[in-house]
């Protein structure tokens, strides 16, 4: 999988799910390989410094760093500006779907 990744540097996503202890494999992978990790919630994905699972968005994007997988990348991590506006790509996400 590695050297898929690592040729190809395709999108993944993934369903990271509570109690399975996983989070710490699929960081040493994509961390490894410079990919940026998004968790995809309600108000439009999180671009997240660490995976860890969550009990109610199981969903995650993971994108090289190079291809700019969500428009608008230079959004916050989650965690204190969580409630904070998420840039562009949460704003047209929430009037879409208001």
């Amino acid at each position: 999988m590695q050297d898929t990744l690592r040729r190809d540097r395709p999108v993944v996503f993934c369903e990271v799910l509570p109690a399975r202890g996983t989070e710490e494999a699929l960081e040493a992978v994509f961390d490894s390989l410079g990919y940026r990790n998004y968790l995809l919630r309600g108000d439009g994905p999180k671009l997240m410094d660490r995976i860890r699972a969550d009990g109610t968005w199981l969903n995650w994007l993971f994108g090289p760093t190079e291809r700019g997988v969500v428009p608008g990348a230079d959004m916050p991590p989650a965690g204190p500006e969580a409630g904070k506006s998420v840039g562009r790509v949460g704003t047209e996400w929430r009037q879409r779907t208001a």
